[in-house]
């Protein structure tokens, strides 16, 4: 369960309201979300207004590598986890495939989580 740390969850909203910059050449951060959503992993309405806050799109790599941390939390029983990718970290219920909120490289050493019981490095 998430608390105060993260703020409110929104409703999942699988198209974003705007668009972000561009994550890889041609492909746009609405293209990777749709994409995400073929592949089971879903953004929440505050982790896509989270991403365009801080400046974070996540390209196919970080998608796939977000994906695969998932499944591995899956079978492994986990409910909520933070999954560490490169520099920025994402608070995920596995049990929603639902990426709750990002957060970037400078934010991660003023913050603390909480009712997570799990971390996986992606």
């Amino acid at each position: 369960m998430v608390d105060k740390i993260v703020g409110p969850i929104k409703p999942i909203s699988p198209e974003p309201r705007q668009s972000i910059r561009k994550s890889a050449p041609g492909v746009s951060f609405d293209d990777l979300v749709k994409e995400s959503l073929n592949k089971g992993l879903k953004f929440s309405g505050h982790a896509i207004e989270r991403l365009q806050t801080r400046g974070l799109s996540p390209d196919e790599t970080v998608i796939s590598r977000l994906n695969r941390a998932v499944e591995q939390a899956k079978d492994k029983g986990v409910r909520e986890c933070l999954v560490l990718v490169d520099d920025n970290a994402y608070l995920i219920s596995v049990k929603n495939q639902t990426v709750i909120t990002a957060i970037g490289k400078d934010e991660l050493k003023q913050r603390i989580f909480t009712s997570i019981d799990s971390v996986v490095i992606g």
